[in-house]
């Protein structure tokens, strides 16, 4: 199964991230990521999963949610029981089971499953391409720290230095997907964006671009030389796909 993440948009004030890294099993516990209003640090629940069913055309997951919480903020909560479903064309869908008021129980607006879906638009072949609003960062961010809270590369885990660094670029058609991205530290992620650094498709060896990258970026790739497979599989297809863009690794594109 490919790394996802679950967004559940409860109300426009809370925004739930749940993390699937594997296939999940009976008893297993996720902990989930709750951002609530502009507060940047999520409030973190510890759920168990109750069931899972898979089939071709999509999946449903029941994630219980009870009093034993290590997060402080997370023992203000209510307890219950989420239920998620989604096919695989990526339509979604998500409620909330109360176990002690059915007054709260409830259907959330909007729910996505990041990592389920080609993380690309249709790529053009020319220099000049399509131009698409710039993406929810923080939110893309938020999924992958729900993955892992450091960067890809340096195993960096101070939040505050971490980007959501896409592969394959927005404005060549990259999507705001997990699929697509990866954190990196921020000086790191510059050195990607502006093709210094690179990761091998085939290996995922990172590999400096060019003979302008200076000695201490150098001494970085040779003591983390490689993504990490769960992150390199995750984006694999993203990279095979930003190479065949005009300037390959190293991306300069034209914009009208």
């Amino acid at each position: 199964m490919k790394q996802t993440v679950i967004k559940i948009t409860w109300h426009p004030a809370e925004i739930e991230f749940i993390p699937l890294r594997d296939i999940p099993k009976i008893d297993d516990h996720v902990k989930t990521h709750d951002y609530w209003g502009r507060d940047p640090k999520p409030v973190e629940y510890n759920a168990v999963v109750r069931r899972w069913r898979s089939t071709l055309r999509g999946a449903s997951l029941s994630l219980h949610y009870s009093r034993l919480q290590s997060d402080p903020r997370a023992k203000q909560g209510r307890w219950g029981q989420t239920d998620i479903a989604w096919s695989s064309d990526g339509s979604a869908k998500a409620t909330w089971k109360d176990d002690d008021d059915r007054s709260f129980n409830c259907s959330a607006p909007h729910v996505a499953i990041l990592g389920l879906v080609n993380a690309t638009r249709s790529l053009r072949s020319k220099t000049s391409v399509l131009i698409v609003p710039r993406p929810k960062q923080q939110e893309l961010r938020n999924a992958l720290l729900a993955l892992g809270k450091a960067c890809a590369l340096t195993g960096e885990t101070e939040a505050n230095a971490l980007e959501a660094a896409h592969i394959v670029p927005v404005k060549a058609g990259g999507m705001d997907d997990i699929a697509n991205a990866i954190l990196l530290r921020a000086d790191i992620h510059r050195l990607f964006d502006a093709g210094k650094i690179w990761f091998d498709v085939t290996s995922s060896e990172a590999v400096p671009k060019g003979p302008r990258l200076s000695d201490s970026y150098k001494k970085i790739l040779k003591d983390s030389p490689r993504l990490n497979a769960s992150d390199f599989w995750r984006v694999r297809e993203s990279l095979v796909q930003r190479a065949t863009l005009p300037g390959g690794a190293g991306i300069e594109l034209k914009t009208k």
